[in-house]
């Protein structure tokens, strides 16, 4: 009624009302997390009765937000269009982990058919493979949706000249950018463990049987492929699979500062570097997307993670190459940070890293310097090393003395025994 309108009679505009709606997404996502209640007696609600009522709250809101996409009332907000598709990606994974059968779905059970349940909800996602599969979707469609706003913004920059200022809304926009790679780099991740886990524990027809997906032949989800229904969300994903997306997601969010959740994921993404077998075409894409895109991230994110880079050198393939252009970088930058565990690899090299160590590094590094100074470090305890081992070597000769001495004493005793026993 519009006594209960705002003054003018005027519905708030879409993008304030998303503000509220995106709050509400952010409770039920916490309540989803939260500990378990406590009953009317004391005790902890059962497991079974809070997933339930959690499931239920998540599928209300993720029944609201697919509603508000699919009447594409917040198109021309297009921050808040990204903010949709992530918030849809967030409830549909945490549902799928919470509801994997369906079981809490409304009037479905475990033993219900797909007919049935497909009768009762249309379209609606219901078990956990649709569910991970609109939660990848979403989280890819959010990261090309907030990338294509914070490049239009750059473009509006440069065409006015480099002179002209940085806004605050262009800044805004590349964060946002950042945020929505990292969120669907960190989806990536958990996708890639669940299916190595499953993988090994199940075997890979069951780990494709809960929605989890290959690289290879699940991944992009058919909806994102080429011809499908979602060519926004194709953009986001690598066609070569699961390693060199998550690879690509993680450096776009630590290029455009999304901080240190996103810094934790550069030794995942290093070891994705590293393929043999039946992963040696996705690592070498993935080596190519790093190749690309590690120049764009300062420098100074990977200096934690020198040693792991030092020892990609070894690593056959394109994963060292793409390592050693870091190396280099560092080395250029950083040449303190990475003398130390330069010096210490140097010796364990294979022929390999010893080609790459001459060819990126052994020039840049080298200092006369730097070897004094690790001698005079090296010889620093040296006199307190050489006194423990004398202490050391008389100990070990008083024993021996002592046991010698124990002996002669012994054998003397024995003749004066034998002498007394003749006579």
């Amino acid at each position: 009624p519009k006594a209960l309108l705002p003054e003018g009679g005027r519905l708030a505009p879409a993008d304030d009302s998303w503000l509220v709606q995106k709050a509400v997404v952010k409770l039920r996502l916490a309540q989803a997390d939260a500990p378990r209640a406590f009953g009317v007696d004391g005790a902890r609600v059962a497991q079974h009765e809070e997933d339930r009522a959690r499931a239920s709250l998540l599928r209300g809101v993720l029944r609201s937000l697919t509603r508000v996409q699919r009447e594409n009332s917040l198109k021309t907000y297009k921050e808040a269009e990204a903010e949709v598709a992530s918030c849809v990606g967030a409830l549909a994974s945490r549902l799928a982990r919470l509801d994997p059968e369906g079981v809490f779905f409304p009037g479905g059970t475990a033993s219900r058919t797909d007919a049935a349940v497909s009768a009762f909800a249309g379209d609606e996602p219901r078990r956990a493979g649709e569910l991970v599969e609109l939660a990848c979707v979403e989280y890819a469609r959010a990261a090309t949706l907030a990338r294509r706003r914070a490049e239009a913004f750059e473009k509006t920059i440069g065409a006015a000249g480099r002179t002209s200022p940085r806004d605050g809304t262009a800044t805004n926009a590349a964060r946002a950018a950042a945020k929505a790679s990292l969120q669907f780099a960190l989806h990536c991740e958990a996708t890639l463990s669940s299916l190595s886990s499953s993988s090994s524990a199940l075997g890979n027809e069951a780990s494709l049987s809960l929605g989890l997906g290959a690289s290879s032949s699940s991944f992009p989800p058919p909806s994102a492929r080429g011809g499908g229904s979602d060519a926004t969300a194709e953009n986001a994903f690598h066609p070569e699979g699961l390693e060199p997306t998550l690879t690509r997601h993680a450096l776009l969010a630590l290029a455009g500062g999304a901080g240190a959740r996103a810094r934790h994921l550069i030794p995942r993404v290093l070891a994705l570097l590293r393929g043999d077998g039946d992963r040696e075409r996705a690592s070498a894409a993935a080596a190519a997307e790093f190749a690309r895109l590690a120049p764009r991230v300062p420098s100074w994110l990977f200096l934690e993670w020198i040693p792991q880079l030092y020892s990609l050198l070894d690593a056959p393939g394109l994963g060292g190459d793409a390592a050693a252009a870091t190396v280099s970088t560092l080395a250029r930058s950083y040449p303190s940070a990475a003398y130390a565990e330069h010096r210490v690899a140097r010796g364990e090299f294979s022929k390999l890293g010893a080609a790459r160590s001459a060819r990126h590094l052994d020039a840049t590094l080298a200092s006369p310097a730097g070897e004094a100074f690790a001698r005079a470090v090296t010889l620093l305890d040296f006199p307190a090393q050489r006194l423990a081992w004398w202490r050391a070597h008389v100990k070990l000769l008083v024993a021996g003395a002592v046991e010698k001495a124990s002996a002669a004493g012994g054998a003397a005793n024995d003749d004066e025994t034998r002498a007394a026993a003749e006579a």
